[in-house]
């Protein structure tokens, strides 16, 4: 699962042995806030995303296509600098990812991931993020890349704009994903992100 303690897989089960692109679609759903869904160029769902508008902290769930749990997401309520937080499906915390600043201009955020023998200070401070998000605010393309080695382990991009979408403030990514990486930890990572950058 890791090697000299830095994480390749984070969600168990999701690695690719191939490059992936993946599409992340938003739709808003009545009574259940924003909902996503995860298809191949082939249209098949890779996961769906549920939303609870009526949740306090913003509460979702991603199961895979047998509907089956794959993990959590919350916003960490007391966190200034708006920190999503994912666990897996027993409840256990696996990462986070959080804004590094309030400039509207500045798509920069840390993802921290954790592991055995590892806890997150308050705040995350003092604690090396595992992974770098960087981007443009305005164009939506933005990269994740793992500090150790300055691997890039996602890419995503905003796709052509639909009227339709513009009014309704939805949103339609491309997802990157080289070989060795985890499907799972890119598609929620591109959640996050995308929940952040709207608060």
């Amino acid at each position: 699962m890791n090697i000299e303690g830095w994480p390749l897989c984070v969600v168990d089960g999701w690695t690719t042995t191939e490059a992936v692109e993946l599409t992340l679609k938003e739709s808003l759903a009545f009574l259940r806030g924003d909902d996503y869904e995860v298809t191949k160029a082939s249209g098949e769902v890779v996961f769906r995303v549920r939303g609870n508008v009526f949740s306090w902290r913003s509460h979702k769930e991603m199961v895979d296509m047998h509907g089956q749990v794959v993990a959590i997401m919350d916003r960490k309520l007391e966190s200034i600098l708006f920190t999503q937080r994912v666990f897996n499906a027993r409840g256990e915390l696996l990462f986070t990812v959080r804004r590094r600043n309030l400039l509207p201009w500045k798509l920069e955020m840390d993802i921290i991931v954790i592991r055995e023998g590892r806890r997150v200070a308050s705040g995350q401070k003092g604690v090396p993020p595992d992974f770098i998000v960087t981007g443009n605010t305005l164009t939506r393309d933005v990269t994740i890349t793992r500090t150790h080695d300055r691997e890039i382990v996602t890419r995503i991009s905003r796709k052509g704009l639909i009227i339709g979408d513009i009014l309704l403030g939805r949103d339609t990514y491309n997802v990157l994903i080289p070989p060795g990486s985890d499907i799972a930890f890119s598609i929620l990572a591109a959640i996050a992100i995308d929940e952040i950058f709207r608060k």
